[in-house]
């Protein structure tokens, strides 16, 4: 019974998709999109359906909770240690950038230096 349902569901895709591509070798200009948006519409009701026999097959499953615990309290101590952590990483992200930016604007200097003594003019 099975086959029977798959064979009659690629029928039922496969007579749009047909259809829509021998109506655009025809000429004509809107039948092609209906039967492409008759073929979408399928797919999507075929998508749906599988779902729920999925879901009905399977059930819905319980999820798995663990048991709540408090988190432990946090000390001024722990509060200032992450700041300063995060401090030291974004000045240390800064340091990286400057240095970059700098090294950047000495080849740019030295590039430019460079077409100046060669008697390139620049536009």
């Amino acid at each position: 019974m099975r086959s029977r349902k798959v064979v009659l569901g690629l029928a039922a895709l496969a007579l749009p998709a047909l259809l829509a591509v021998v109506t655009a070798a025809g000429g004509h200009p809107w039948l092609p999109e209906a039967c492409l948006a008759v073929l979408l519409l399928l797919v999507g009701a075929l998508t749906l359906d599988t779902n729920k026999r999925a879901r009905a097959r399977y059930g819905a499953r319980a999820v798995v909770t663990t048991t709540s615990r408090t988190p432990p309290s946090t000390t001024h101590e722990d509060l200032l240690g992450t700041i300063r952590l995060l401090q030291a990483q974004y000045v240390g992200r800064l340091d990286r950038a400057q240095d970059s930016l700098d090294a950047a604007t000495a080849a740019l200097l030295a590039a430019s230096s460079d077409r100046a003594r060669a008697g390139v003019r620049q536009p």
